[in-house]
C-alpha cells in the first residue's frame, strides 16, 4: 500500500470513527437525560412487592436493579444490582457507583453535606455515608435534592417489601414468574420529548448505517487501490492470500490508532470515559466490515483478471 493510500485509508478511518464515537456520547447523554428527568428509572421501571434478592433473580443475565424509598418524599432511596453495568447514574462531578462498594452515596448539589478526614459524607439517620458524586448532569438539575445510597444493608431484611424493579421489559420478565397481578405499571417521567422518543433512534439509526457504509467504502477503496501492485505480486509468485494478510494486517493496525486517538479526543472533548469493552467492540465491527468489503472486492477483480 502506497503512503498516499495510507494516507486515505486513514483519513476515513479516522471519520467514520470519531462519527461512531459522537454517535455513542449522544446515546449516552440522551440516555442520562432521560434518567435525571425520570428520577432516575426508566421507561421499563415497574412497582413490584418483594424481596431485593427476589426481583433481581427474574434476570440470570444481572441487567436490572432495584429501588427502595427510604423517606416518604422518594428523593431519598436505596439501589441495589447485581450488575456494575446497571449502577451507573449521570453525575457532574465526582463518579458513580462501583462495583462490590456498599455504604457509599450519590447526592444532588443542594443536599447538606459534612467534610470527613477522607472526603464528603451525608448523614441518613445513624448511618454516615461516604459521597462519591453528585447527581446531575449539572449543578441545578432536577435531581439536586435527590440522596441516592448503594447499601446492601437496606434490602437484607428477608421480607417483601415495595420496590421499583427497573430494567429492559422488566414487568414483563417478573409477571411471567409471579403474573400479571404482581406489578404496577407507573411513570414519573418529566422528560419524555419528541427529541428522545422518536428522533433520537433515527438519528442514531442512520448514522450507525452512514459508518457502516463508510467502512465498506474503506475496503472497497483498497481492494482498488492496491489492485495493481497485488497483481504484480502474484506475477512474481506470492500468494495472493498472503498479500491479502499483510494488507490485512497493515489496515487493523491503521485502525487501532485511529481508534485509540478518537477515544482520547472524545473523553477529553465531551468528559465521558469510553468503555474499554465498548471500544474493543467497535473496533472490532470495524475490522470485520473493512476486511470483508476488502477481500469480497478483491475476490471479484481477481475473477475478472483469470
Amino acid at each position: 500500500m502506497t503512503v498516499k493510500s495510507r494516507a486515505i485509508c486513514a483519513l476515513l478511518l479516522l471519520l467514520f470513527s470519531a462519527l461512531a464515537a459522537t454517535l455513542a456520547i449522544y446515546d449516552s447523554r440522551q440516555r442520562a437525560i432521560h434518567l435525571e428527568g425520570n428520577s432516575l428509572y426508566s421507561a421499563d421501571a415497574v412497582l413490584v412487592d418483594a424481596t431485593a434478592a427476589q426481583a433481581l433473580a427474574v434476570s440470570p443475565d444481572g441487567d436490572l436493579r432495584v429501588f427502595t424509598e427510604l423517606t416518604s418524599g422518594g428523593t431519598v432511596r436505596a439501589v441495589a444490582a447485581s450488575s456494575s453495568a446497571r449502577l451507573s447514574f449521570p453525575v457532574h462531578a465526582g463518579r458513580t457507583f462501583r462495583s462490590g462498594e456498599r455504604g457509599v452515596a450519590l447526592v444532588g448539589s443542594r443536599v447538606v453535606v459534612s467534610q470527613g478526614a477522607t472526603g464528603e459524607f451525608v448523614q441518613l439517620g445513624e448511618r454516615s455515608y461516604e459521597v462519591v458524586g453528585r447527581l446531575g448532569l449539572r449543578e441545578n438539575s432536577l435531581l439536586a435534592n435527590d440522596i441516592l445510597v448503594l447499601d446492601p444493608d437496606l434490602f437484607d431484611s428477608g421480607e417483601p417489601q415495595p420496590l421499583v424493579l427497573d430494567g429492559p421489559d422488566a414487568g414483563t420478565r417478573y409477571a411471567g414468574l409471579h403474573g400479571a397481578a404482581s406489578v404496577e405499571h407507573f411513570s414519573t417521567a418529566t422528560s419524555r420529548r419528541t427529541n428522545i422518543d422518536v428522533v433520537s433512534p433515527l438519528i442514531l439509526v442512520l448514522g450507525a448505517a452512514l459508518v457502516a457504509m463508510g467502512w465498506v467504502f474503506v475496503g472497497v477503496f483498497l481492494s482498488f487501490a492496491t489492485r495493481r501492485r497485488n497483481l504484480v505480486l502474484h506475477l512474481l509468485g506470492v500468494p495472493r492470500s498472503l498479500t491479502r494478510l499483510r494488507l490485512l494486517a497493515e489496515v487493523t493496525a491503521i485502525g487501532i490508532v485511529t481508534a485509540a486517538v478518537v477515544a482520547v479526543v472524545s473523553t477529553f472533548l465531551s468528559k465521558t470515559d469510553v468503555p474499554l469493552d465498548v471500544l474493543g467492540a467497535g473496533l472490532l465491527v470495524q475490522s470485520a466490515v473493512v476486511a470483508g468489503a476488502f477481500l469480497l472486492g478483491a475476490a471479484r477483480q481477481g475473477g475478472a483478471g483469470a
